[in-house]
């Protein structure tokens, strides 16, 4: 008898795959700390003595990098058969060390250097994240658990949000483990923008376009379970769950957001019947008017963001960076007189972290 799950999702790559014999537990537990870590612990919050490198979802993405290596090397552990995301990786990771190894072709200052170091640990802890995944997790139902999990601490982080962009009170404060964990830097804290008291937020994430994405990709799992989760409590509470992450992208008054929320969307209509596609947009529709009478103004102040153009502050800073860059990309003897724009990059560089 066909049940709610099998009659409205359709089979994937994933659905009867089993090991036939399983030598060890599989990553799914140490994947989904990694994740919990990362949403519901402070971008902040580190390990003392590892600094940046520091944060707790990356030292367990390190530790499940190995874990991966060391299954990879012997022949019983190893997981066999073709794996495309083993590929994406290695190209992303080979296009990291190429442009690193041309920054030091060039002659990076210590402190770039240092950055795009420390960017290249960052990478190889996410890599251990996702190959882990990749080749540990193997079973839909135990995918289905991590990606739960991620709507959960998406959920999390969009109440702090909240919180912040309400109360005006950071709660990521108080999110605190001592004596094993430390806050590294100052608090992301609320930026004003667009006037009228608005003020952009972060979550516990790093940086409020950090926050919007994840928002965002949060949102399109929660729809996924709010659809086919076999239980109807649970359709209701992922339900739930997305409209709350799909209500603070707008908090963080960042055009990025805005813009994965769109091309999310319009990617999943493509593929979802038209009486899903109606119940979106009428919920879409209420959420919108809701936002507009919670807090007038700042809807008026993402449309101005999308539409000012040129004269937006932070897409002129942008258009700065040109001038900066134009060197590195034309010929050898232009690039050595890149060195005489050098002062002028640290302004442009800060006026394009900041906005977005």
């Amino acid at each position: 008898m066909p049940t709610y799950l099998s009659a409205r999702r359709s089979a994937t790559v994933y659905d009867g795959i089993a090991p036939a014999v399983r030598h060890f537990p599989d990553a799914t537990a140490v994947v989904v700390a990694s994740v919990v870590l990362a949403y519901l612990l402070p971008s902040r919050l580190v390990f003392p003595p590892l600094s940046d490198l520091g944060k707790p979802g990356l030292v367990v993405g390190f530790g499940l990098l190995v874990w991966w290596a060391l299954s990879r090397l012997h022949p019983s552990l190893v997981t066999r058969g073709q794996q495309p995301m083993r590929w994406a990786m290695a190209i992303y990771l080979v296009s990291l060390l190429l442009s690193y190894l041309a920054g030091q072709a060039r002659g990076m200052p210590p402190l770039e250097a240092n950055g795009a170091e420390r960017t290249l640990l960052q990478a190889l802890a996410g890599a251990g994240v996702l190959l882990a995944t990749a080749d540990g997790v193997l079973a839909r139902d135990r995918i289905d658990k991590i990606l739960r999990w991620l709507c959960w601490g998406g959920g999390f982080m969009a109440v702090v949000a909240l919180a912040q962009f309400v109360l005006r009170i950071d709660l990521t404060t108080y999110l605190k483990l001592p004596p094993l964990l430390a806050f590294h830097k100052e608090p992301v804290g609320f930026v004003d923008r667009g006037g009228g008291g608005l003020v952009r937020v972060a979550g516990t994430a790093g940086h409020y376009i950090e926050f919007s994405v994840l928002m965002a990709i949060g949102l399109v799992v929660a729809i996924h379970f709010a659809r086919f989760a076999p239980l109807r409590r649970d359709r209701q509470a992922y339900g739930a769950l997305a409209m709350l992450q799909a209500a603070v992208i707008p908090i963080s008054l960042s055009r990025t957001g805005v813009l994965a929320l769109a091309a999310a969307l319009l990617l999943l209509v493509l593929f979802w019947p038209l009486r899903t596609s109606f119940n979106v947009l009428v919920v879409g529709c209420f959420l919108t008017a809701l936002i507009q009478v919670a807090r007038p103004g700042l809807l008026a102040t993402l449309k101005s963001l999308l539409l000012a153009g040129e004269s937006d502050p932070s897409v002129q800073g942008r258009l700065e960076d040109y001038e900066y860059v134009a060197p590195f990309c034309s010929s050898p003897n232009a690039r050595g007189s890149a060195a005489v724009w050098a002062p002028s990059c640290p302004s442009s560089t800060s006026s394009w972290t900041t906005s977005g």
